[in-house]
């Protein structure tokens, strides 16, 4: 009995890991993992609109947008994502798997995402490359969902950088209104059309109040259609000042369902450049595998957007003195 003893003894030490000093490890990392979990699970708090320099979100803590519609939040898989409801939008692209994360706007002004807490933090492994000498910065979230980084104007936004506005025309040049539009477009090998009409008003502010209404349609009996739209205003260079919100529709064939529908939507030309506006353009595109959600986005990796959209561009009637 002492012999067998003895050999279970030594057989137990020539074990590359014995069971009792394995538990430890595994228990650590199993409340590692049910602490992180239960970290996702939590409710987040709402920071408001902004952040200033030097303020975070932890997991699951967001900004709001003051008409309620977007909010911005840090997940606990890593990953920092703008809603429209439950809808992402916009999202930094940082999937890491269950963790600790913040986001944080820095003193020097760079938006970062760390592994880790404010009080115990690890190295960044997103960031948006805006850190300038001391000053006063803002993380905003607006009310068009798009997220940016302020030091007076916008150094980064989740939408990418428009050209800054160009400085104001001689003699006073201004557009007139209301700036009015069309557009028909029907897509080879889809079956599908769109017809938008434009309707650009001023605002008391300055500001431009952009009303379409979008018709869709599909004319073949079992193919459905997706199209994406949205409308650009150019320069007197025909550069790109600014474009709208995309809008996507999707239609079934005729004998499926619902072939044919019009919408209405809306959205602002900021007043800033309204001055400028000289072209614009109703940019219609099929969209089956959604390369079109962001018709900004796309327009923003072109170099010459005039030569891209010059058979739809559209000139605007303009004053002097006005």
């Amino acid at each position: 009995m002492a012999m067998q003893d003895f050999h279970r003894r030594d057989n137990i030490k020539k074990g590359a890991i014995s069971v009792p000093r394995l538990l430890p490890a595994m228990l650590l990392l199993l409340l590692s993992q049910l602490l992180c979990l239960r970290a996702m699970s939590q409710p987040g708090s709402v920071r408001g609109t902004t952040l200033s320099g030097g303020e975070y979100l932890n997991v699951n803590d967001s900004l709001r947008s003051e008409n309620g519609i977007y909010k911005a939040v840090m997940q606990g898989d890593g990953n920092f994502v703008i809603y429209r409801g439950n809808a992402p939008v916009w999202a930094s692209n940082t999937v890491r798997g269950i963790g600790s994360y913040f986001a944080t706007l820095e003193a020097n002004g760079n938006f970062e995402l760390h592994t880790g807490t404010p009080q115990r933090r690890g190295p960044a492994y997103w960031e948006s490359k805006t850190a300038q000498p001391p000053g006063e910065f803002l993380l905003s979230l607006g009310n068009d969902g798009n997220l940016a980084v302020y030091r007076g104007t916008a150094l980064w936004t989740s939408r990418g950088m428009a050209p800054p506005p160009p400085p104001p025309p001689q003699h006073q040049v201004a557009p007139v209104f209301p700036i009015l539009g069309s557009q028909d477009d029907c897509f080879s090998g889809s079956g599908g059309c769109m017809h938008t009409d434009v309707n650009i008003t001023k605002n008391g502010d300055g500001s431009g109040h952009l009303n379409a209404v979008t018709h869709t349609w599909e004319m073949t009996k079992l193919r459905g259609f997706r199209g994406s739209v949205a409308v650009a205003v150019l320069d007197e260079n025909r550069n790109r000042l600014w474009v709208s919100e995309t809008q996507s529709y999707g239609v079934d064939g005729t004998m499926l369902g619902t072939h044919d529908r019009t919408e209405n939507w809306s959205d602002t030309v900021p007043a800033q450049l309204v001055p400028h506006v000289r072209y614009f353009a109703i940019i219609q595109k099929w969209n089956p595998k959604e390369a079109f959600d962001d018709i900004n986005r796309w327009l923003s990796g072109i170099g010459k957007v005039a030569d891209e959209l010059g058979p739809i561009i559209k000139a605007v009637a303009t004053i002097v003195g006005g």
